[in-house]
C-alpha cells in the first residue's frame, strides 16, 4: 500500500489545501490496484451531497462550474469510475444504514455523521434547494454573461 498522506504533507505548502493532490494520488492507487486484479470498473461512494459540495467549492473557490460525474472513463480508457450513489441524499443513506448496519458499525457511522453535520451547519437549507439532477439547472441563465431579468428573455443570446 502507498502512503499518499506523507507525500501530500511533503509536497503541499503549510496552509494550502491538500484535497486536489490527495484525490489524484488516491485515484492513481485505485487505478493501479484495479489493473493488478483485472478490474475495469471502480465504484466510489460519493453521494449527492458530496457532488453538490464539490460543485459549489469549484464554483466559489475555483471560478468554474464543475462537479464529479456519476460515470467517468479514465484518460487511458482502461477503467470506468462509477458513483452509484450520485443521486442519493446523505440523509437517505444514514436512514438506510440505521436499518441495515450492525450496532458497532452504526456507532462509527453516527460519529462520522455528527462530525460532518457540525462541519456543514447551516448548509442544509441550501443543499435541500439544490437541483437533484441536471434538469433542475436553467442552463441559459447559468451561462449568461449578463444577468437576465426574471420576466425578460429566456436566453442570453438575443
Amino acid at each position: 500500500m502507498q502512503d499518499t498522506y506523507s507525500v501530500v504533507k511533503r509536497v503541499v505548502p503549510e496552509g494550502e489545501t491538500m484535497c486536489g493532490l490527495c484525490s489524484r494520488l488516491r485515484r492513481g492507487v485505485l487505478y493501479r490496484v484495479a489493473g493488478e486484479v483485472g478490474a475495469t470498473k471502480i465504484a466510489l461512494g460519493h453521494h449527492r451531497d458530496d457532488i453538490l459540495e464539490t460543485f459549489f467549492l469549484n464554483l466559489f473557490f475555483g471560478g468554474r462550474m464543475k462537479a464529479m460525474s456519476p460515470k467517468l472513463q479514465s484518460d487511458d480508457g482502461k477503467h470506468v469510475v462509477i458513483r452509484p450513489l450520485a443521486y442519493v441524499a446523505e440523509t437517505d443513506l444514514q436512514a438506510y444504514a440505521e436499518i441495515k448496519v450492525s450496532p458497532s458499525s452504526l456507532r462509527s457511522l453516527r460519529l462520522a455523521a455528527d462530525a460532518a453535520a457540525k462541519a456543514r451547519e447551516g448548509d442544509a437549507a441550501r443543499v435541500g434547494k439544490a437541483p437533484s439532477g441536471p434538469g433542475g439547472i436553467d442552463v441559459p441563465r447559468a451561462l449568461a454573461s449578463r444577468p437576465l431579468a426574471p420576466d425578460g428573455p429566456t436566453h442570453a443570446f438575443g
